[in-house]
């Protein structure tokens, strides 16, 4: 019984943080890795996530950078950043110099750290474990299952 309360509340929450609404305009678009096909293209879950991505940029008159966030596997022929720029690139006809790759994360936590350290150095803020009140506003692309690990780890860096 705590399981499935605990899965429905999971997925209640979840649904609800998708679905407020944002009026806020992103500085940075920050999209987490998920595989690559054996050729090296997005696996579907992947593309997904960066077409939510791009359909954001979109919304807010497309402004705004990318930050591909994944390392490369070892059963992997590019990192995910590679992949997810080479698509936004040359399948979603996003300018170049609007997206830069995190390409050394394995786990979901580096992705946020090493995402942050790029937009921190790009935006010439001084890194400070704990400060609140960012010079720059991002958004999180990931998976609806993914979301509430993500968004708590924001939040702890």
């Amino acid at each position: 019984m705590w399981f499935f309360s605990s899965f429905a509340a999971l997925l209640v929450y979840s649904t609800l943080y998708r679905l407020l609404p944002r009026k806020r305009v992103y500085d940075y678009i920050i999209i987490h890795g998920a595989g690559l096909m054996p050729d090296g293209t997005p696996t579907p879950l992947l593309r997904g996530r960066v077409d939510k991505g791009v359909a954001l940029w979109e919304k807010q008159g497309k402004t705004g950078v990318f930050v591909a966030s994944g390392g490369q596997g070892s059963d992997e022929a590019v990192s995910e950043a590679e992949s997810m720029r080479r698509y936004l690139t040359e399948s979603r006809h996003v300018p170049a110099d609007a997206v830069l790759m995190e390409d050394h994360s394995t786990t979901t936590m580096q992705n946020l750290r090493f995402s942050k350290e790029i937009m921190d150095a790009r935006s010439g803020v001084q890194s400070v474990p704990g400060r609140r009140g960012l010079a720059y506003h991002c958004a999180l692309v990931t998976s609806d299952c993914h979301v509430f690990r993500a968004s708590e780890y924001a939040h702890q860096g």
